[in-house]
């Protein structure tokens, strides 16, 4: 799973500045959408169709204390949760225990596959609508996200997913 976690400027330094609709490349070895250790993916940039995104909740944390405690909540419109946004395959989200083989990120921003984020248990779904970006769109905006929201600024009230 340490692929998913990568920081993304490192995978956004192998993106084309600018890329045309045509064209395709290769993305380096921390990407996301590798699903094996191959060095790296051929992403084939998309034409601006709208693309589905979704906001996938969970129960913050794995305990099932917090699942009993969120469906009492709820009813207040309340309750400990974490989320994640889905988009092109792909769940992104912002966590403050992020490790890279061994080592501990600067960025709290990370991804996971969709429905699985790490240490929650997953709930619900809502549709957010669509995007007309480009996966390399969304994947330069995410990168250029990461020095907003570093792990050390990750707090559970006030600066979190």
């Amino acid at each position: 799973w340490n692929h998913l976690y990568s920081s993304l400027s490192e995978r956004s330094r192998c993106l084309a500045a600018v890329a045309e609709p045509s064209q395709s490349f290769t993305m380096g070895t921390n990407c996301s959408r590798t699903e094996d250790d191959t060095p790296g993916v051929l992403l084939t940039l998309r034409s601006a169709k709208p693309i589905p995104v979704y906001l996938h909740i969970y129960d913050l944390g794995s305990s099932g204390q917090t699942s009993l405690v969120n469906t009492v909540l709820k009813s207040f419109d309340s309750g400990a949760f974490h989320c994640g946004v889905e988009v092109y395959g792909l769940e992104w989200s912002f966590s403050d225990i992020l490790e890279v083989n061994g080592e501990r990120s600067r960025t709290g921003v990370f991804s996971s596959w969709p429905k699985q984020s790490p240490g929650h248990n997953f709930v619900e779904t809502v549709n957010m609508g669509c995007t007309n970006k480009t996966e390399v769109q969304v994947l330069h905006t995410v990168a250029q996200m990461e020095a907003d929201w570093p792990i050390s600024e990750y707090n559970i009230l006030r600066k979190n997913c």
